[in-house]
């Protein structure tokens, strides 16, 4: 009887081994598909891993947001103005596209590219920009969502060295030789997955 103790714990943790495997395979193609392939937003055929892609999407939903919002229209030129650098780059390709379209341009927009012609400029600040990043922040989580979803885990480790959705996703983006460690997908889980995974979706996971 004593002996088929440890034969039980060893069948477990072969089982659990073989699992997580599976796990990280599944995760490690979605990372693939998602880094070699083009999915589009907005129109746009992009590369959600590319910091250029990311940073060409944000200022397009800006764009299309002023657009359709007077609200935003006023505030980007403040924005712009406080030294938001993607701010100034979307007014200035607004401008050209209320000039290419022979429409008038909305006040706020017409008086900060009068300033720019007149050559007055706005230092920008330093950051870590995360609108290169936005796109990749929304890729990794659904990828944890789906990880999750599919083999019944936890978003994240609670005191427990069982497996994670974050963990699953941070050891696929390794083996793919994209250094994004657990604290960090575990970091954009927290600012995304509630958002993006309701909690009553969540509660499916575990079942």
């Amino acid at each position: 009887m004593r002996s088929m103790v440890p034969l039980a714990r060893k069948y477990d943790q072969a089982v659990a081994e073989i699992a997580e495997a599976d796990a990280i395979a599944y995760a490690r193609e979605l990372v693939r598909m998602v880094r070699d392939g083009k999915l589009e937003l907005c129109g746009l055929p992009l590369n959600w891993f590319e910091r250029g892609d990311n940073h060409a999407a944000a200022r397009q939903l800006i764009e299309r947001f002023a657009v359709l919002s007077p609200n935003l229209m006023l505030d980007l030129p403040h924005l712009a103005r406080a030294g938001w650098g993607l701010a100034h780059e979307a007014l200035l390709s607004l401008h050209i596209q209320y000039e290419h379209e022979g429409k008038p341009r909305p006040p706020a927009l017409a008086a900060y590219i009068q300033e720019f012609a007149a050559g007055r400029t706005y230092a920008q600040r330093p950051s870590k920009k995360p609108e290169n990043n936005f796109l990749r922040r929304i890729a990794i989580t659904c990828i944890v969502g789906s990880v999750c979803e599919r083999f019944h885990l936890k978003p994240t480790r609670s005191g427990s060295h069982k497996p994670s959705g974050c963990s699953i996703v941070a050891k696929a983006l390794g083996e793919e030789r994209m250094a994004i460690g657990e604290a960090a997908v575990t970091a954009i889980w927290a600012q995304v997955g509630k958002m993006a995974f309701p909690a009553e979706f969540r509660s499916s996971w575990l079942q």
